[in-house]
């Protein structure tokens, strides 16, 4: 995978929820450049995992360490995007994975960047 990737920002962005407060902008910018560009394999101890564009392998503890905020403001928040259907989420006892939704409307490919 390409260490370059891109998210595209329309000026419809600051119609966005999160725009409305600059954590939670921020925390959403993260999560879209977080996500894979493209299908690419993870690993999470010995056991693959296949990410399709637009998903992210992460775990409420992994965002609340990375954004330095409690689990519990990391998971309503993460509950906020999921409720504004902005992302959709799949979670076990280990991880989540969080897939941005309308990711067309966010994630460039290489192809679309030129």
């Amino acid at each position: 995978m390409n260490n370059e990737c891109f998210i595209k920002l329309t000026a419809d962005i600051q119609n966005h929820w999160t725009y409305k407060k600059p954590e939670t902008f921020k925390w959403w910018i993260d999560l879209l450049i977080m996500s894979s560009h493209e299908d690419r394999d993870e690993f999470v101890g010995t056991k693959s995992f296949i990410l399709k564009n637009g998903e992210i392998l992460c775990s409420i503890n992994s965002l609340s360490l990375r954004w330095n905020v409690t689990k519990s403001k990391t998971a309503r928040f993460i509950d906020s995007l999921r409720k504004r259907n902005d992302i959709d989420t799949k979670s076990d006892t280990r991880f989540t994975v969080i897939t941005i939704c309308n990711t067309e409307n966010y994630l460039l490919n290489e192809k679309q960047s030129d």
